[in-house]
């Protein structure tokens, strides 16, 4: 038997573990991705190697927590407002902090130096299509996750939202293919589909649904084959199996999250963490690198750089979440109400 949460108005738990994804994939770009960027490793050198794999926990919360958006989503309008006011905002402003930073403070690689198409591009968060450089470079999950989006957008728009679990066995047969084979189109198909990753989000609308109307031994043989072959993509780019246990214990948490046997109560610092999440996410890595850059110069000492630099970034993060991300998700999702909302009839809107 599931675990009944349909009347809570979050479900806190995935917060935070977005929140801890985040802190993940910080820990590995101020570590091992750092000292990667410069092909230089130091021996007894602290790094978060496997710290990366935040990014598929992130993909997996997404699905679902997108497909829960969608569930309670009347019109396709809506969908695309949510997710406007959600990203759009925020991915503004993490863009203008990245090139005044850099622009200012000396900053390594070829971090500071963009054109005006380059800016001008990334502002319409199409840059990876258009084939222009991102200003942050964490910017290519979203090109990831615009890409689900526009998926689920259009089965939602068929009305065939609820196929999802029958198409996904097409999807992750798609995906293992192209991992094993040459497959006819396989660059566009990859592109289109977002094969390397279509597993983690299969797994999160599997998660969904398990949680909405309990598990059945179909989906229980999807999350299997998404697992199995999740861990053939990451062997294949990886050749490690530490990536395969690590993905492993996501599925794990999320299962014993569903059923409703792990059962995190409110605590300030997850909660902080996650509310943080997606701002610290688009702001961290190069302005992040680019602090480390400078503190190097004086403290060579992961002790030192990786904390300090971690502490300025989650204020600048929080301060965008306060002053930029949440008013404007208010903003402008009241607006849109305004807008939609018949003459005559304040309060059906609200309904």
């Amino acid at each position: 038997m599931t675990t009944n949460r349909t009347g809570k108005e979050r479900f806190l738990e995935l917060d935070y573990l977005r929140g801890l994804a985040a802190v993940s994939v910080i820990l590995f770009h101020y570590t091992y991705g750092y000292d990667n960027g410069l092909r230089h490793f130091e021996p007894g050198r602290f790094y978060f190697r496997y710290g990366n794999l935040g990014v598929q926990l992130f993909f997996m919360i997404s699905g679902f927590v997108i497909f829960m958006t969608l569930e309670r989503t009347k019109t396709s309008m809506d969908f695309l407002v949510s997710r406007f006011s959600r990203l759009y905002p925020t991915y503004w402003a993490a863009i203008l902090l990245t090139i005044a930073f850099c622009s200012l403070v000396p900053a390594p690689f070829d971090y500071g130096h963009y054109t005006l198409t380059e800016v001008l591009v990334n502002f319409t968060m199409l840059q990876h299509w258009l084939k222009i450089k991102d200003i942050n470079a964490a910017f290519w999950t979203l090109a990831v996750e615009l890409t689900f989006y526009f998926l689920m957008w259009v089965l939602f728009c068929f009305k065939k939202l609820r196929t999802i679990e029958v198409l996904s066995v097409a999807w992750l047969a798609l995906s293992l293919l192209h991992q094993v084979v040459s497959i006819p189109f396989g660059n566009i198909l990859q592109q289109v589909f977002i094969l390397p990753f279509a597993p983690m989000f299969v797994a999160g609308v599997v998660y969904y649904n398990a949680w909405k109307r309990g598990f059945t031994p179909y989906r229980i043989g999807l999350l299997v084959a998404s697992y199995g072959v999740e861990s053939v993509i990451l062997y294949n780019t990886t050749g490690s199996v530490i990536p395969i246990v690590v993905v492993a214990v996501f599925f794990l948490v999320f299962f014993l999250l569903v059923k409703g046997i792990l059962v995190i109560g409110p605590n300030r610092v997850l909660q902080f963490l996650g509310c943080t999440s997606y701002s610290v996410y688009v702001i961290h890595e190069t302005i992040g690198e680019t602090i480390i850059y400078n503190i190097k110069k004086v403290i060579d000492s992961a002790i030192v750089y990786v904390p300090v630099t971690m502490a300025i970034v989650f204020v600048a993060a929080w301060l965008v979440m306060v002053y930029i991300e949440q008013p404007a998700i208010t903003l402008i999702r009241n607006f849109y109400k305004k807008r939609k909302q018949p003459a005559g009839n304040p309060n059906l809107a609200a309904r």
